[in-house]
């Protein structure tokens, strides 16, 4: 049988044998040592909301910005737009933008409806999915399933 597993752990830049890694201190105290690649690579750095007396994950905009990798639009019509972002972890997010009849994509900034300006408001509804996931995710390390 296969687990996923999401843990909160702290840890600590430390060479082992000049090998660059981490030790990782997980909550039940054991104690690990893994390679930076792989830490690197398994580990998502996350604050804590230092208004709050209990600890609480803070998704960041840095963090949000970060988890996103790629993105690819085009123009499917006149008045059609798609974004497509591209996550940390592979997967990708499409969002999409149809103009009401009359209106247009304008080539210039002088005018209220730009291609850039569509572009803005499809990659402001990516970031607060990547947000609510991240946040999901973090929520799950600190309380578990």
């Amino acid at each position: 049988m296969y687990y996923i597993g999401t843990k909160f752990v702290t840890a600590e830049p430390e060479e082992k044998d000049g090998k660059p890694g981490y030790t990782i201190c997980y909550p039940d105290g054991y104690v690990s040592w893994c390679p930076k690649e792989v830490f690197e690579k398994w580990y998502l750095p996350i604050e804590l909301d230092p208004m709050k007396k209990e600890p609480t994950p803070l998704v960041t905009t840095e963090m949000i910005s970060d988890f996103i990798t790629d993105t690819q639009d085009c123009c499917l019509t006149k008045q059609s737009y798609v974004l497509v972002a591209t996550l940390r972890n592979g997967m990708e997010i499409a969002e999409s933008a149809t103009l009401s009849h009359g209106e247009f994509f304008r080539p210039n900034p002088g005018h209220q409806i730009t291609r850039n300006g569509i572009r803005l408001a499809c990659m402001g509804e990516i970031k607060s999915k990547v947000s609510d996931y991240l946040y999901f995710l973090a929520r799950t390390a600190f309380n578990g399933v």
